[in-house]
């Protein structure tokens, strides 16, 4: 099994653009080989590796102080519905929804891969990344909504 493919995707949902991913990706694989003797065996390897590159991604997105305040969201006391936006998922193969995502403003995307691909819940997105419930909200359904946007042909969508 390689690990190097899986991992750049994980790393691209997280990243700016593709050289930030490989510096993602680089500094995983550093982590994961230092970490190594820490894995148990409870889990799958690429089920453990996948949470290692993720919490990496997180940390080094929380490290820079530029991301620090693009994660901040402006409407921290505004109430936004929980209700999805319909998307046809199958209608994009997976490099082009990780092309699409690419075009999301950081919080949205954060936000986005901690709901949708890690099944977390705004409490604990907001734990995570150190932001208010709401604000978990706002950007997630602020991601649903510009990801409309993009898919819509009258707007530039694909």
């Amino acid at each position: 099994m390689q690990l190097a493919p899986r991992m750049k995707s994980v790393c691209l949902r997280y990243a700016q653009d593709t050289e930030q991913a490989q510096d993602y990706l680089q500094e995983g694989f550093i982590r994961l080989f230092a970490k190594i003797d820490t894995y148990r065996g409870d889990s799958a390897l690429l089920t453990w590796s996948t949470r290692l590159f993720i919490n990496n991604c997180l940390t080094l997105l929380k490290k820079d102080k530029k991301n620090r305040q693009l994660l901040q969201g402006l409407d921290e006391n505004a109430d936004y519905p929980e209700e999805s936006i319909d998307v046809e998922e199958d209608i994009l193969d997976a490099d082009q929804w990780l092309d699409l995502m690419q075009h999301l403003p950081l919080g949205y995307r954060t936000v986005l891969n901690l709901f949708v691909f890690e099944e977390k819940g705004h409490k604990e997105i907001a734990e995570i990344l150190g932001i208010s419930e709401n604000t978990s909200k706002s950007q997630l359904f602020k991601a649903r909504r510009m990801l409309k946007e993009l898919l819509t042909p009258t707007n530039g969508g694909k």
